[in-house]
């Protein structure tokens, strides 16, 4: 699981930019799987191409293009437990680029 990180401090047309590119390479890779995959290969470690096809299904798919009310939640809920379990040394403020 992942995600992007925008500083804040880059202003909200930037931030607003880079989310829209984001969005519209995931799009993009959605669009035209195939290619996408191929690309991916080289980063396999030699696993058999369904496979990947089968793990690159669970990570990228129409979730990955806007977080969801669960995965607002998710992405807060794992910082604040990090940081009550003393992982993380400061409780983070998230924002949600749109």
């Amino acid at each position: 699981m992942g995600g992007n990180a925008i500083r804040r401090d880059l202003g909200p047309d930037i931030i607003r930019q880079v989310s829209h590119w984001l969005r519209e390479s995931i799009r993009y890779s959605l669009g035209n799987r195939e290619d996408a995959l191929a690309y991916a290969m080289q980063f396999a470690r030699d696993m058999d191409v369904a496979l990947a096809d089968r793990f690159v299904a669970m990570w990228v798919n129409d979730l990955t293009l806007e977080y969801t009310d669960r995965g607002r939640e998710a992405v807060q809920r794992i910082l604040r437990e990090g940081f009550e379990l003393g992982i993380i040394p400061h409780q983070p403020t998230v924002e949600f680029a749109s």
